[in-house]
């Protein structure tokens, strides 16, 4: 599934054309790693902050991510797929790709 990933970010430095938006990038880092801070999940993308900032909100108001603040550190957030988006997404990749492999 990484590979497939992999595959699109090669075609849109070839064309020059973007091929995989924000959200999906998001999502697709989330699904693969579980929750993270948003700033990690920043780094996976393509997106300026600003862009950033807006695909998060509007995912979020959405009911596609959920959000808790850090622990140690209240002001970090961590980001994490609704719990039934990731159930649906789990079952359209085994569908479609196979069992994918469990995240560590």
């Amino acid at each position: 599934m990484v590979r497939l990933f992999e595959f699109l970010r090669s075609c849109e430095k070839e064309t020059g054309t973007r091929l995989v938006t924000f959200d999906f990038e998001i999502i697709f880092f989330l699904y693969l790693h579980g929750p993270s801070p948003s700033m990690t999940v920043l780094q996976a993308t393509n997106a300026s902050l600003a862009a950033f900032v807006k695909a998060l909100k509007r995912l979020t108001e959405d009911g596609l991510l959920v959000v808790e603040q850090g622990m140690m550190d209240r002001r970090i957030r961590n980001y994490d797929l609704a719990p039934d988006l990731r159930a649906k997404l789990s079952d359209a990749f085994a569908q479609h790709f196979g069992e994918l492999p469990n995240r560590s």
